[in-house]
């Protein structure tokens, strides 16, 4: 909704598990993906294919992948060393970490070296490890930090191959989604997000200027977080 306000956008291309029956916008093509690798080659390679019939250039890739409880697998964030299982530790570092790096190796075949492509990544303030005061949430915290490790390394390579593109770990903040819901309870309302809120301090973020050549670790009110 955020992006089919901006008139400057042509086309908008979103990715997720179910498509939606109506759309907000008529620039707006819904794909659906599994997240499996094959899935993610064709996805890719529709995205491909359109751009290329329409002239178009990629500008905006955002990745909003995220887990952090299961009320199906009774998954929740750990209080304490023995709350920790192997099952959790694997299924919160495969949405969190190694999906979006995967997203971005296939979205990376669609980028132009003269032209700019403005890359964010939703990460959390609980993967700095700077941050760490208050212990817990061991694989949550784990993986948001070893994604923050990924995108290091890939901005790295991004210079020297799409020296053009920026790329960004980027905080929401708390927002209203069934992802945050069952911690809403003892948080002051002025610090619980709207995802409108979110989106449009998202795309503030990413539109800003900034002497960070490779990559930026922000929070949703555009400043910086230690790594």
């Amino acid at each position: 909704e955020e992006l089919s306000a901006n008139s400057d956008i042509n086309k908008i291309f979103a990715i997720s598990r179910d498509t939606q029956s109506k759309s907000p916008s008529d620039s707006l093509q819904w794909l659906k993906s599994d997240s499996s690798e094959s899935s993610m080659a064709r996805v890719t390679a529709r995205i491909r294919q359109a751009l290329a019939d329409e002239s178009l250039t990629l500008r905006y890739v955002i990745i909003a992948i995220g887990k952090l409880h299961d009320s199906d697998t009774g998954l929740s964030p750990e209080k304490q060393i023995s709350d920790l299982s192997l099952v959790n530790l694997e299924d919160i570092f495969r949405v969190n970490c190694h999906l979006p790096l995967l997203w971005l190796k296939h979205f990376d075949q669609l980028m132009d070296r003269k032209k700019q492509t403005e890359t964010a990544v939703l990460s959390a303030r609980v993967g700095s490890i700077s941050d760490n005061r208050l212990g817990g949430w061991y694989a949550y915290r784990s993986a948001k930090a070893a994604l923050n490790m990924q995108l290091k390394t890939y901005s790295i390579e991004l210079k020297r191959r799409f020296p053009l593109t920026r790329l960004m770990a980027f905080h929401p903040g708390t927002t209203d989604t069934d992802l945050s819901r069952p911690f809403q309870a003892k948080l002051p309302p002025e610090k619980l997000f709207s995802p409108s809120f979110s989106a449009k301090q998202l795309f503030e973020a990413l539109s800003s200027p900034d002497d960070e050549p490779l990559l930026r670790y922000r929070d949703w009110n555009n400043q910086i977080i230690d790594w």
